[in-house]
């Protein structure tokens, strides 16, 4: 099977107009709706799984990954908790950067050990705490116990009422995060950095997740370009992406540079920037 280039276009200037090339438009998690005299306020009553992973390597994916819970965490009043899952093959460093309010010495492969891990008090026990009420639930380099997978954890954490956000990591290779990509029902975030090298393998990525997946994995993907230099350094780079994917993905959106994030320390909601707070919201919106 040939490569698709998403650099250039391969339809006719006509099949760009069917219904069938378009992605969906990105949601809100408030959304305008009609009924009965005027449009009222639409609260989704769940939040759906999100996995987010990078295109390489110190692109920012630990740091969007919190971002995006934190602003779940602060819009959601539906009584689900949101939960940040470390997804990564050996374990990253998701706990030391999200678990502000209490860190937890427990692991996944603790928590899935309970006798009952779909319990919300196990999730409880097993998980460390931000400021903004995300639970953190962090693993270890040795394997799933009992042959669990990342859809376990999620089976367990819905049953607990509790809303996971995956942190994939920078390897959309890993088998350990393949079931969460082939699920439709799972929004999907790709990161990358402003910076020449990482836009440069975006289009190797997005042709090896094709390749694995399928091409209509291209219409569920948000892509999030984060700016790590002070500056206005990279910013042409949201319009170069947007400019060659914008008709292929769902959305392509951006966290400005912000002194917190770049600091590369534990990550505080209330010390972020006003602009990156909203950009997080945005970016939530399009994955729900």
């Amino acid at each position: 099977m040939p490569r698709i280039n998403f650099l250039d276009p391969i339809l006719g200037e006509h099949d760009l107009d069917s219904p069938l090339n378009t992605a969906a438009p990105a949601g809100s998690v408030l959304d305008q709706v009609p009924a009965g005299a005027g449009p009222k306020n639409l609260v989704r009553l769940e939040l759906p799984p999100l996995l987010i992973v990078g295109s390489g390597g110190g692109v920012g994916t630990t740091a969007t990954t919190l971002g995006i819970a934190a602003a779940a965490a602060t819009t959601q009043h539906t009584g689900t908790d949101v939960v940040a899952v470390d997804a990564t093959a050996c374990g990253g460093n998701l706990a030391r950067r999200g678990a502000d309010a209490q860190v937890s010495v427990a692991t996944i492969q603790t928590w899935l050990a309970t006798p009952q891990p779909g319990l919300r008090s196990a999730v409880n026990a097993c998980t460390g705490r931000s400021s903004t009420g995300v639970k953190v639930l962090t693993r270890s380099p040795d394997p799933l116990p009992f042959g669990d997978t990342v859809v376990s954890v999620r089976h367990h954490l819905a049953a607990a009422h509790c809303a996971p956000v995956f942190d994939g990591g920078n390897a959309v290779s890993s088998r350990l995060i393949a079931p969460l990509i082939a699920d439709a029902r799972v929004g999907l975030a790709l990161v990358v950095s402003a910076r020449a090298d990482s836009l440069n393998s975006l289009n190797e990525t997005l042709g090896y997740l094709v390749d694995r997946h399928g091409e209509w994995l291209i219409g569920r993907i948000v892509i999030v370009v984060c700016h790590q230099l002070p500056g206005g350094f990279g910013a042409g780079a949201v319009e170069h992406v947007r400019t060659h994917l914008a008709k292929w993905v769902r959305a392509v959106e951006e966290i400005p540079y912000d002194r917190h994030l770049a600091a590369g320390g534990v990550l505080i909601w209330e010390r972020l920037e006003d602009a990156t707070r909203t950009a997080y919201r945005h970016i939530l919106g399009g994955l729900s």
